[in-house]
């Protein structure tokens, strides 16, 4: 007996129980971190979702008049925001409607732009559509128009920019390149999915 109880609160065995003790408490910080993260998560995309859907029913409401009747408003992207909305202009406008599904890591918004001139696009509070990427730069790139045509073209070289089209993918330089219906931006690690409307 005396054995077993030397064996039981020797040295060793007491290291033994720390370390069985530390690791359940090292699993248990593990599970509560990952349950965390996931919350966060869930609350982002069930934000995001309600979001949209309310863009959708603003959009639906607001802008369609009709196929030919479309309230269109001044350059700046139409999108909800939960705290205020912005208001769309009555008059008509000259601007190509583009709307801008853009896809980051845990969460996806949803913009209509009236491209009437020059919108610009980057992580600086300066830009038409702020990007919240870190792995863009502060003035990435440019969307402009010329008569009916779109155009990007990457106004920082350092952060590439990608357009995908399909099955092909390119990277756009300072040279101007037409968007077309459909095509993907990709920047940092965010996506941009242009629709014309």
């Amino acid at each position: 007996m005396d054995k077993i109880m030397g064996i039981i609160f020797s040295n060793a065995a007491i290291c033994c129980y720390e370390g069985l003790i530390l690791g359940f408490v090292f699993i248990r910080f593990i599970r509560l971190r990952k349950q965390r993260k996931h919350i966060v998560e869930m609350n982002t995309q069930q934000k995001e979702k309600a979001r949209e859907e309310k863009l959708n029913q603003l959009l639906k409401n607001r802008l369609y008049r009709g196929k030919t009747d479309k309230a269109l408003q001044s350059n700046i992207p139409y999108e909800v925001s939960f705290h205020e909305e912005r208001t769309v202009n009555d008059k008509k406008d000259d601007g190509i409607a583009v709307q801008v599904i853009e896809k980051g890591k845990i969460s996806t918004r949803k913009y209509i732009i009236f491209i009437s001139d020059v919108i610009t696009i980057g992580q600086g509070g300066d830009n038409v559509l702020i990007i919240n990427d870190l792995k863009v730069a502060k003035n990435q790139c440019r969307i402009t128009r010329k008569l009916n045509e779109i155009y990007i073209q990457t106004l920082e070289e350092t952060h590439p920019v990608k357009l995908r089209r399909k099955r092909s993918v390119m990277q756009l330089t300072k040279d101007a390149v037409a968007l077309q219906d459909n095509d993907y931006i990709e920047l940092g690690e965010t996506t941009l999915n242009i629709h014309f409307m």
